[in-house]
This record gives C-alpha cells, sequence and structure tokens, in this order.
C-alpha cells in the first residue's frame, strides 16, 4: 500500500476506517518513520516517496510551527498529523488546525525522525537533482530549527547548551533537557545539511552555523548501573531504571535509528552503549524493531534471537504480524523485512559491511539488498565461510567496503552498471 504517488500509509494503512484508533494518523515520533525507512535497504527506494512529498507538503506548518511554539528558525513537527493539512495561513481557527497532544507533541527529535527518510533517499539512491528539489529543502530548514534552537537554549558551566525543554517519548514529563532521541536527531539532521550544501555547493555561512551549534551540543546523559558503570539514561538527572520498561528504547536512539555512534566509533562509545543496549528494557511493542537493529548494529547476535522469539508467534497465514500490545495490524510492522536484513548487510557511514550479525552456524544467502551509494549487494554464507560476493554500482561513485575475510576497509571508485566480484 505504499507506492509513488500515492497518499502516504498512516498507521494503519488501507486498513483505516471510522473507528480506527488514533484516526489512522502519522504518529511522528516513531511510528510514521519506519514504513519508508524500510523501503530502501529491501531495494525499494521509490516507494518513499509518497513520505518525501508529504514533507515537502508539510513545511509550511512546520516552519509556522517552530516560529510559532519555539520562536526559532526553521522548520519543526509535532507528534501527530493527517494527510491533508492546509498551510496555517490559510486556516481560520485559532489554533491554526494543530494539533498539540501534549506532552507527546514536544518531543524536539520528531522534526529529524521525519526528515531522516529524506536524507537515506539520497544516501541510497543519489540523485543530485532529486536532492536539491525535493530533498535538501526539508533537510535545511529543520536543521536549522536545531541550530536555531541550541543557540537559544541557556548554557551549563561547561558552556553547553541545556537543549530543551523537551518529552521523552514516551516516557517521563514534559520540560527536561538532553533527551538522546533529540540530540542524536538534531546531531544527525545538521551533519546530513552540512553534507548537502557541500554536494550542492550552497548555503556555505548556514553549514558553518550548524557546525558551530553542534559543538555547543552536550554528550548523552548517563548514569551509573548497579555496578557502578555508566549507561545511558532519558534526559539530564534520570537515575537508572527510572524508566522501568520503555515503549521508545530512547537510550539506544543515538544507536539506531539516528546512527550517531556505530561499529567505527571509539571503543569507549560502543562499549557505553553496549551495557545500555543489554541494560534497556521494553515493553514489547514499539521497541522490538529499534532495539534489535541497534544491537545488530554492533553484531550483537542475541538480536537474532530476540527477533525469533517475539515475532514468530506473531506471523499470520498473509505474512503480516498481529501486535498483541494493539489487537491489530499496524503498517509499521513491516518494518521486519528491514530488521531482518540489516542482520545480513549494513551500509552505515557508507561503508558496507555483510553478514554483520549473523551466526557463523547458520547459512545464509540474500541477492540485491541496496546499500548505501546505491551499491546492490549479493552474498552467501556456507559452513561458516562467505562464498559469494557481488556487489553492482547502481549510479557510480566510491565503494567502501569492510573485507569480510581480512577485515580490512576496501574503497574502490566505480561507475555506473559496473558489477564487482569479490573473492578471498
Amino acid at each position: 500500500f505504499a507506492r509513488p504517488g500515492a497518499v502516504p500509509v498512516g498507521l494503519f494503512a488501507g486498513l483505516a476506517g471510522d473507528s480506527t484508533p488514533w484516526h489512522g494518523d502519522y504518529h511522528h515520533n516513531y511510528n510514521a518513520w519506519q514504513p519508508y525507512w524500510t523501503s530502501f535497504i529491501i531495494n525499494h527506494p521509490e516507494l518513499a516517496e509518497p513520505w518525501v512529498r508529504y514533507m515537502n507538503e508539510m513545511l509550511p506548518r512546520m516552519q509556522w510551527l517552530a516560529k510559532t511554539t519555539y520562536d526559532c528558525e526553521g522548520a519543526c513537527i509535532g507528534i501527530s498529523s493527517f494527510a491533508f493539512e492546509p498551510d496555517p495561513a490559510k486556516c481560520q481557527s485559532v489554533n491554526r488546525r494543530q494539533i498539540a497532544i501534549p506532552p507527546f507533541g514536544y518531543t524536539l527529535g520528531m522534526a529529524g525522525m521525519s526528515a531522516q527518510v529524506l536524507w537515506h533517499s539520497h544516501l541510497y539512491r543519489p540523485d543530485r537533482k532529486y536532492l536539491e528539489e525535493k530533498l535538501y529543502p526539508v533537510i535545511r530548514e529543520v536543521a536549522l530549527f536545531y541550530c536555531s534552537l541550541a543557540e537559544k537554549c541557556p548554557r551549563d558551566a561547561t558552556g553547553r547548551a541545556q537543549f530543551g525543554p523537551s518529552y521523552s517519548p514516551e516516557h517521563g514529563g514534559f520540560g527536561v533537557a538532553n533527551v538522546p532521541f533529540d540530540l542524536a536527531y538534531a546531531r544527525f539532521i545538521m551533519k546530513a545539511a552540512i553534507c548537502a550544501a557541500g554536494e550542492l555547493g550552497r548555503d556555505e555561512q548556514l553549514a558553518e552555523r550548524f557546525r558551530q551549534a553542534m559543538a555547543v551540543l552536550p554528550p548523552y546523559p548517563t548514569a551509573p548501573d548497579e555496578a557502578g558503570q555508566p549507561i545511558v539514561v532519558d534526559w539530564t538527572g534520570c537515575k537508572f531504571r527510572q524508566i522501568k520498561q520503555h515503549n521508545i528504547t530512547v537510550p539506544a536512539v543515538p544507536v539506531f535509528p539516528a546512527e550517531q555512534v556505530t561499529w567505527f566509533s571509539p571503543e569507549s562509545d560502543k562499549e557505553l552503549f553496549r551495557n545500555t543496549l543489554r541494560q534497556t528494557v521494553h515493553r514489547g511493542c514499539n521497541s522490538t524493531i529499534m532495539l534489535g537493529v541497534a544491537k545488530a548494529r554492533f553484531s550483537m547476535l542475541e538480536a537474532l534471537k530476540d527477533a525469533r522469539q517475539y515475532y514468530r508467534p506473531e506471523v499470520q497465514p498473509n505474512g503480516m504480524f498481529h501486535w498483541p500490545m494493539h489487537g491489530f495490524y499496524l503498517s509499521e510492522s513491516v518494518g521486519i523485512a528491514a530488521m531482518i536484513s540489516e542482520f545480513l548487510v549494513q551500509s552505515v557511514d557508507n561503508v558496507i559491511r555483510v553478514f554483520p550479525c549473523w551466526p557463523k552456524d547458520k547459512d545464509a544467502s540474500f541477492t540485491n539488498l541496496r546499500a548505501q551509494g546505491g551499491f546492490l549487494v549479493t552474498a552467501e554464507q556456507k559452513a561458516g565461510q562467505i562464498t559469494k560476493l557481488e556487489i553492482t554500482s547502481t549510479v557510480g561513485g566510491k565503494l567502501r567496503l569492510l573485507n569480510p575475510w581480512t577485515g580490512q576497509l576496501v574503497e574502490r571508485d566505480t561507475t555506473a552498471g559496473e558489477r564487482m566480484e569479490f573473492k578471498p
């Protein structure tokens, strides 16, 4: 039910009716993002077009909300929106048809999460014209919101911004600062805007302003666990296990989906987040995919076991999933396709890793999964060894591959349509 030119799917896709919970809206703190993130790695980047178009249509409302609510430049978004949202300038009601839903509507990171699909659209299917016309205008405005807000925030004794007020989705209360969800997405989208501006040869001064804003963002908040080791928590001042059970695993967001701490990060950062991932508990609903992929990004094989244990009892004869916490299909459930693909291939930071989270004693193969840079990857593992690895370049550009036999980084300039075969 997602195709170019169609209205973006809401919470219940084509199954929505008059009595559908939440009116089948778009939830910008997780649910609306997941179906469209899925489309890239499974090699259907065209299926993200409805969300790209929707974000462009929403830009006047997002800019209005940033100015009205935060007195900031740029564009931000609330928790809930619908398929046909008018420009606030054309609305007659006092609130201009804007839904707030406190405190859920005030999570700062939602704008970055909603715009992430646009940047992924360029990473997985590079197209300079599309970037300039459909992607960069939204990415730029969302980055400008975070930049403008960071410039206004009070500073602590170290000169770092107290990034807030905000709400940690979906836990705690309104008014907290330095939520990992917010910090990670502010970094993600400002980095994306800097990269896009450089590629397009424009907004050099604005890109420098983004760099300065990122420099004042604080580190992710931590608290000691029972052994006295640091663990990432939901906001500055939050205690270990203060959130007993997460619906959205906020402490994991810098690893996934915001991709700020990766396999290639310093070992100290990776160890902090490994400890965090091991001790983060979720309630068996939204975060099954979010936490699973975060663990897969660090090659923690328990992610595969957890996913199988949770999803196997829920699969229906038609291949969809019945969510026990809600009792019906949500369009976000298609995210399992991307999660499974993440066990087989990853391309964070434009570096391809094959079978990054797959047990050696399990044979597996896949064909034409899509990686950043527009590369199509085909591989096979037998008896614990990778026996086949083929990569096709769809648009040309630099291939960056972590050699699965040596662990060394391979870099190679490619041409569009070039097919490469790698061997031990």
